[in-house]
């Protein structure tokens, strides 16, 4: 879940899309760490090693979200 709004931390983005010059902007959250992640990415990682199996030699929980107690940006 996002910081409430009073503590919010919210800045724009702008993004470059493609050779012309057509830019995008959009918010950027970041949201306080949530203990269900660990969950959430054990939950999807079986479901990579399933759909893979042998071929999957190894799935990790990498970025923000995987560090306990950090903020992370969400998409």
């Amino acid at each position: 879940m996002p910081i409430s709004f009073s503590s919010d931390i919210r800045f724009s983005k702008v993004e470059r899309l493609g050779r012309k010059r057509k830019y995008l902007l959009k918010d950027i959250i970041i949201a306080e760490y949530d203990q269900h992640w660990p969950i959430q990415f054990r939950r999807e990682a079986a479901r990579i090693q399933t759909a893979l199996g042998d071929r999957a030699l190894e799935v990790e929980h990498i970025g923000s979200t995987s560090v306990p107690s950090l903020a992370a940006k969400l998409s």
